[in-house]
């Protein structure tokens, strides 16, 4: 009777220790379901909500917003001006950019535009903030501000004018994005000087895959927070999952790239200052560009 009552005894545990498996597992179902409708068709694991939601609650905790992919993109000139990217998974109406010359008390603020964008059956909320005004040849350090929390500072060098060097990378697309986040973190490791980055074309293997820009922008962390951004688009960001050509949409929304003088090619193709050096970035996607606009080489050969 005893061994019966004890067998009793661990069937019983064994069913209310499955009964509160199940429960977590209904929570985080229906917290899944409500993320999908309020996000308007976000698809995530469970694994990756549970994920997103203990940072977010890690983040409030502590009073800092909860943000991904921060980073500079190169600007015209660079020696006055700046452009701040991030993402979140959160709708912020408030968010701004703080920065101060470094070391200084006093701080200004540039309101972050919000844009919801979706691509790859994946919607995020996407902020943009272009700093201006700013002193040429000064170190600066600014933060993100939303909700009224508060972001790490980080470090932004303003173009002196003079000399200056630069990470020049060819392809970092890949199946398998560890060897590139190894080439960029140990390249700039070695070159602690560098004021800014060029990625020459083909950045991911499939422009549509959100994991490869995910792992591509974990690859630079780090990095493209303290130094800007010159991305250059391949043929391959304009591949959709079924390797079939489409319009470039992550690319174009993730990189708020100096203005060409084109609404209808914005973003393809852009020129910089920095040094004494003028850079021009072109679109050679011609061909995967034909099917959705006419005259992007015509265009590129007026404006150069």
């Amino acid at each position: 009777m005893d061994k019966d009552h004890g067998r009793q005894d661990h069937d019983r545990q064994e069913r209310e220790a499955q009964g509160r498996t199940m429960s977590r597992r209904r929570f985080l179902a229906i917290c899944a379901g409500a993320v999908v409708l309020a996000g308007g068709g976000w698809v995530l694991s469970r694994t990756d909500l549970a994920e997103r939601l203990a940072k977010h609650a890690l983040g409030a905790a502590h009073g800092r917003p909860v943000l991904r992919d921060l980073r500079q993109v190169i600007a015209s000139d660079n020696a006055h001006a700046r452009t701040i990217m991030w993402q979140s998974d959160v709708k912020w109406s408030d968010a701004v950019v703080e920065y101060r010359r470094k070391g200084e008390k006093d701080v200004e603020s540039s309101p972050a535009a919000r844009e919801s964008f979706t691509d790859d059956g994946v919607t995020v909320e996407l902020y943009t903030a272009r700093l201006c005004g700013l002193e040429a040849g000064q170190p600066y350090e600014y933060r993100i501000k939303a909700d009224g929390q508060c972001d790490d500072w980080h470090a932004l060098q303003t173009d002196d004018g003079g000399a200056f060097s630069a990470l020049i990378f060819p392809d970092s697309q890949s199946n398998d994005y560890t060897d590139w986040k190894h080439l960029a973190q140990g390249a700039a490791e070695h070159n602690e000087g560098a004021d800014f980055f060029i990625n020459m074309g083909d950045l991911v293997d499939n422009g549509e895959d959100h994991r490869q820009w995910e792992a591509w922008f974990d690859a630079v962390a780090g990095i493209i927070d303290r130094i800007p951004v010159a991305p250059l688009m391949g043929n391959h960001e304009t591949y959709n999952e079924d390797w079939k050509v489409r319009e470039p949409v992550a690319y174009l929304h993730e990189f708020a790239l100096p203005a060409n003088g084109s609404e209808e090619f914005a973003g393809r193709y852009y020129s910089f200052d920095y040094g004494s050096a003028h850079f021009i970035a072109l679109d050679t996607q011609t061909e995967e560009a034909a099917d959705f606009h006419q005259g992007l080489l015509e265009a590129q050969q007026a404006w150069f």
